[in-house]
C-alpha cells in the first residue's frame, strides 16, 4: 500500500497488544511494582522514602487507538490487570458501537473480577464476542496459588473459572501457569486437579510460560540434583498422560524438562537459592506471609541455605 517513495497514508493496524498502566490487585511473587500497583506498599516498607517511584504507571494512548477500531482484527489485553483499566471497557464499548463483534479478543488475566463499576463482563460484553481466549494465570491450587499470587483468593477464583464455563461456553477457558522453582513441584498434580474438575479437554496442552527473572525462580538454576529429581517427577507424569491418552498435554510437561536443563555452574545455583531464601523470608516479614506453610514442599531444596 505504500507509494513508489515508501509514503504510506494510511495504517490499517490489524493487531493490538494493550498494556495502559500497571493497575493490578495481586502481588504475584515473580512480578514487581513496574506491573503491579498492589506491589507499591510492599516495596515502601522495605525500601522506604529511597524509594521515589509513583504507584500507578500511566500510559495515555487511548486516543491513537480508536483510529485502527475499524481494522483491527485482533486485541490482546494484557496487564497489570486487564479487566481492572477503564480503557478496557471503553474499547470494547467503541467496538460494539461499530458492530465488531468478530474482533478476536484475547487475554491474559487473573480472574479475580467478573463485574467492573456495575457492568457484568459476561453479559454485558464477552456475550456479544464470537471469538475470546482466555489464559487465566493460575499456577496452582489451593495455598500455593494464594502465595504465589499474593491477595488471591483461590475460592473466587475457582467460582469465576467455573461461572465463564457456565455462562460463556464459547470462550476458549484455560489455566494458564507462569512455571517457577515456587510451582514446579506441584505442577502433575495441579495438573491432574485440572482433569479432575474439567478444566482441561481431552485435547487440550498445557500450555508453559517460564519465570525468567528473578534468576533466584527460574527453574534453570536449580542444583543438579533437584533437577534430577524434577525431571523423574514430571517423566512419571508424562506416562501418565500417555495411558490416559491425554498426548496434547505431553509437550508441554516436556518442555518444562528441556527448558530445565540449560547448563548452570554450581557456584551460579547456590548463589540464586541464597538469593531465593532471602527473598521468601523477606515476604514472610514485608507481607506477612510463611512460606514454610503455604510451600512446603521448598524446605527440601533450600535445606541446609543460609542468608549469608
Amino acid at each position: 500500500y505504500t507509494d513508489a517513495d515508501g509514503t504510506l497514508h494510511k495504517i490499517d493496524l490489524k493487531y493490538l497488544d494493550i498494556r495502559f498502566s500497571n493497575i493490578c490487585n495481586f502481588k504475584c511473587r515473580m512480578c514487581g511494582h513496574g506491573l503491579s500497583t498492589a506491589w507499591y506498599p510492599e516495596i515502601k516498607k522495605v525500601h522506604g522514602a529511597e524509594y521515589t517511584e509513583p504507584q500507578t504507571i500511566y500510559t495515555d494512548i487511548y486516543d491513537q487507538l480508536i483510529p485502527y477500531f475499524d481494522s483491527v482484527e485482533e486485541i490482546y489485553f494484557a496487564g497489570g490487570e486487564p479487566l481492572l483499566y477503564p480503557e478496557h471497557y471503553k474499547i470494547l464499548d467503541q467496538l460494539l458501537a461499530k458492530e465488531r463483534t468478530d474482533v478476536k479478543l484475547k487475554y491474559n488475566t487473573n480472574l479475580s473480577i467478573l463485574k467492573y463499576k456495575g457492568k457484568d463482563i459476561i453479559n454485558d460484553y464477552w456475550s456479544k464476542f464470537s471469538d475470546i481466549t482466555i489464559g487465566a494465570s493460575i499456577d496452582g491450587k489451593e495455598a500455593v496459588l494464594e502465595y504465589i499470587r499474593t491477595n488471591a483468593k483461590w475460592d473466587v477464583i475457582v467460582k469465576n473459572f467455573e461461572t465463564i464455563q457456565q455462562k460463556a461456553p464459547h470462550i476458549n477457558l484455560y489455566a494458564s501457569p507462569t512455571i517457577g522453582i515456587l510451582n514446579l513441584k506441584i505442577l502433575p498434580e495441579f495438573h491432574n486437579w485440572l482433569i479432575e474438575r474439567n478444566w482441561v479437554k481431552q485435547t487440550s496442552s498445557f500450555p508453559t510460560n517460564f519465570v525468567a527473572h528473578p534468576f533466584s525462580q527460574s527453574i534453570r538454576y536449580l542444583p543438579i540434583w533437584y533437577k534430577e529429581k524434577m525431571v523423574t517427577l514430571l517423566s512419571n507424569h508424562i506416562v501418565t498422560l500417555k495411558n490416559r491418552n491425554l498426548v496434547n498435554a505431553i509437550p508441554g510437561f516436556q518442555g518444562i524438562i528441556d527448558y530445565m536443563q540449560v547448563q548452570t555452574t554450581e557456584e551460579e545455583s547456590n548463589e540464586q537459592m541464597r538469593e531465593l531464601k532471602q527473598r521468601l523470608d523477606g515476604w514472610d516479614y514485608a507481607a506477612k506471609l510463611n512460606w514454610k506453610t503455604a510451600v512446603p514442599y521448598l524446605q527440601e531444596l533450600l535445606s541446609g541455605i543460609d542468608n549469608k
